[in-house]
This record gives structure tokens, sequence and C-alpha cells, in this order.
């Protein structure tokens, strides 16, 4: 049987133990939400980036249908007009 001494000690032992156990798992857990953090910041920059991105193309996108569209318009406007004008000369010719 121990003496109260050694059970006393023991005790001690134990809870350095415990102490020191604690610690490591705090410590441990410690870095695990500082990686974490790094991670989400990370996640955050890159969302922030392709949002940017994404904005720029479709910014790219709607100028080039809106390009289209004028380039378009703008042959119809001219067709006709030369239509108009074969209109024009055709009823001056047909009053002669």
């Amino acid at each position: 049987m121990r003496t109260i001494t050694q059970i006393h000690a023991h005790n001690t032992a134990l809870h350095e133990d415990y102490r020191c156990e604690l610690h490591q798992i705090e410590t441990r857990f410690a870095q695990q939400r500082a990686d974490l953090t790094t991670r989400m910041n990370r996640l955050k920059a890159y969302y922030h980036q392709r949002q940017q991105q994404i904005a720029i193309k479709y910014r790219e996108e709607r100028l080039d249908a809106a390009r289209r569209y004028n380039e378009q318009i703008a042959a119809n406007r001219t067709e006709l007009n030369q239509l108009m004008h074969l209109a024009q000369q055709s009823q001056e010719g047909g009053e002669a």
C-alpha cells in the first residue's frame, strides 16, 4: 500500500500531466483555428477575384452584343436608305 506522500506525489504528477495535455490541446486547436482563418481569407480573396473577373466578362459580352446590334442596325439603315433612294429615282423617272 502507498503512503499519503506517495499518493499526493502521484496526484501532483497527474495534475501536471493533465495541465500539459490541456496546453497541447489548446495549442493544437489554436493552430487549427489559425489555419482555418488563413484558408477562409484565401477563399474570400479568390471569391472576390472571380467576382471581378465575371463582372468584367459580363460587361465585355454586353458590349460585344451592343456592338453587333448597332452594326446590324446601321447595315439595315444603309440598305433601307438605298431602297428609298431607288424608289425615289423610280418615282422621278415615272413622273418625267
